[in-house]
């Protein structure tokens, strides 16, 4: 067994220092007639009061981290969907908006807040000779440039995305704030999923 490193030359500065806390609260102990030991009674509150903070700070951003997953997988999946609808409907001659997708949309995902105006669908082909795709940012509710939809979709395919603008359930969570994109402080939630008309 290891015997512990000895410092003689810090035995010193740890009894001056011992004096020279003794010496500044002393004055102050008298003054409200507290003694030593009643002073040091708080010494784990002080501690609590430091670390609250940062719990709360981790279980805040836990939260925030877990609604967004929640409402991601639910945008995925009503996307899939809706493309599925595209396909039945497109077959069977059935007229094909952007509200009709969008009230696809909307009808499957049920923890988002205005999803109709919150909501912007972006259809548009993929070309089969250079299979380009666009690489820009999916166009959002409130962006100045409106997005694509294609209308003649017979044996086509195509890409379609989604963009959701959630607000954040606590804008001041860690998490809340790295995921905010826009002057508003809204998250863009995109969701895309590419098929075939035939």
């Amino acid at each position: 067994m290891k015997k512990a490193l000895k410092r003689p030359h810090l035995a010193p500065l740890g009894q001056a220092w011992t004096k020279l806390s003794g010496a500044i609260m002393r004055p102050i102990d008298q003054a409200f007639r507290t003694s030593r030991q009643t002073r040091e009674n708080g010494a784990a509150t002080v501690e609590f009061v430091i670390m609250l903070p940062i719990f709360m700070g981790v279980f805040l951003a836990s939260f925030e981290a877990s609604l967004f997953s929640v409402r991601n997988v639910m945008l995925e999946r009503a996307t899939d969907i809706a493309a599925r609808e595209i396909r039945t409907a497109t077959s069977q001659g059935t007229l094909i908006t952007p509200g009709f997708v969008r009230a696809e949309i909307c009808e499957h995902v049920r923890i988002m807040s205005n999803c109709n105006t919150n909501l912007l669908v972006d259809l548009r082909e993929i070309d089969m000779t250079t299979w380009d795709v666009p690489r820009g940012n999916t166009p959002c509710a409130g962006d100045v440039d409106p997005p694509n939809f294609e209308d003649n979709r017979d044996n086509k395919l195509l890409l379609m995305r989604a963009c959701f603008l959630v607000q954040p359930v606590i804008p001041i969570s860690a998490i809340g704030a790295d995921l905010a994109s826009d002057e508003d402080g809204n998250i863009r939630m995109v969701s895309s999923t590419i098929f075939m008309v035939e």
